[in-house]
């Protein structure tokens, strides 16, 4: 897949991928989705069954459950409260994002925040969940999400983002999430070593 850079950028179009083409694309580096799994925080694939995905020959495939279904659906929704409550534009980003100095880091975002003052631009992760889950968080947003985050932050170079998060469909919320420099360089290590593997 060809490799844009621009503006300090590095990242491939996603405007014209079919699906196939995008799981194909994502491949060949650690993904947003991908971090809490290489670290060890995911309870549904453990890091053995990524990399056997990552290195695999076979086309890629991907079953969406219903939940992550139903997540895509509402991403225009939660977008448009969120521009409704904060009076920041958001917009779709429609490229797959390479980090300036490890190319197997990648990102796609859900959307990116169009701020017209001193924070410039930021990031927009979309979440859904239920009034049960959400009341045993620990902080403010699980660990898996919180790594998800700094890694969207280190691959872009933007200095903040915010959650918008859609809670059983009657309460939503929005959680800033600030760049933390000291955390990311310990991931991007631990990220890049386990993908040289």
């Amino acid at each position: 897949f060809p490799v844009t850079i621009e503006k300090q950028e590095r990242y491939i179009s996603t405007r014209e991928m079919t699906k196939l083409d995008w799981l194909t694309a994502r491949k060949s580096g650690i993904g947003g989705s991908d971090v809490g799994t290489v670290l060890g925080l995911n309870s549904y694939k453990t890091p053995y069954q990524l990399w056997k995905e990552k290195v695999s020959n076979e086309e890629p495939t991907e079953i969406d459950s219903l939940p992550a279904k139903l997540g895509n659906l509402y991403e225009p929704v939660i977008s448009q409260l969120y521009e409704e409550k904060t009076g920041y534009k958001v917009r779709n980003d429609n490229k797959i994002r390479i980090h300036k100095e490890h190319s197997c880091l990648l990102v796609n975002l859900d959307r990116v925040i169009v701020a017209n003052d001193e924070r410039g631009t930021g990031i927009l992760e979309i979440k859904t969940t239920n009034a049960l889950a959400r009341k045993h968080w620990d902080s403010a947003i699980p660990i898996n999400y919180y790594c998800q985050v700094q890694h969207e932050l280190s691959v872009t170079g933007y200095q903040w983002a915010e959650l918008a998060l859609l809670v059983d469909n009657r309460e939503f919320e929005i959680i800033p999430i600030a760049r933390d420099e000291n955390y990311i360089q310990m991931q991007n290590q631990a990220l890049v070593y386990n993908f040289h593997l």
